[in-house]
């Protein structure tokens, strides 16, 4: 006589290919898709066994192998995001240096130069700041061109002093009350 079989039962899955998730990921919406996506069929397994971090369990690598990928890329993605909202360092002394180089070459051509640096002089050996004279010097440039603002026209008035004062230290200081340092954008 033959005996009873019974149908093997299907074993489960194991799941042993885990990839750790950091806590800023772990709530994202983005995630649960990814995970729906390529878990499929077998599913996976989550625990918390730390709060830093969320594990997730996988039956097979590839598919460990593929969240940590897309982790990873989110990761890249997110820190190129955030690094393109912060200037440039290398572009900020760029346009630092060619404001700088159009104040000279615009004092130079109109010959305001001149001007510039005698108003402040004057000014400065009245008053030991900055500030003031700087914004009196300044008021020259708006009468040459009212379109400029008064900060960039303070500005400008820096840029032509710290190139007056690189070529004639000596005698730009001579008479003058206060400290021999320029508080640039005082």
């Amino acid at each position: 006589m033959g005996g009873i079989t019974r149908p093997r039962p299907k074993s489960k899955p194991k799941f042993v290919h885990e990839v750790r998730v950091g806590h800023q990921h772990v709530d994202q919406p983005w995630l649960a898709e990814l995970l729906v996506h390529i878990a499929r069929a077998n599913g996976f397994k989550k625990r918390t066994p730390f709060w830093a971090y969320t594990v997730f369990s996988f039956a097979h690598k590839e598919q460990a192998d593929r969240l940590d990928r897309e982790i990873r890329d989110r990761r890249q993605y997110e820190a190129w995001e955030e690094a393109r909202k912060r200037p440039c360092p290398v572009r900020a002394r760029y346009e630092e240096a060619a404001r700088a180089q159009h104040a000279l070459i615009w004092g130079m051509s109109t010959g305001i130069i001149r001007d510039v640096v005698r108003v402040y002089r004057r000014e400065r050996a009245d008053c030991s700041t900055h500030g003031y004279p700087n914004t009196v010097a300044a008021r020259v440039i708006i009468a040459a061109v009212p379109a400029t603002d008064l900060d960039r026209a303070r500005e400008m008035v820096d840029q032509i002093l710290v190139w007056v004062i690189a070529r004639h230290g000596e005698w730009f200081w001579t008479g003058l009350h206060g400290e021999r340092t320029l508080k640039l954008y005082a």
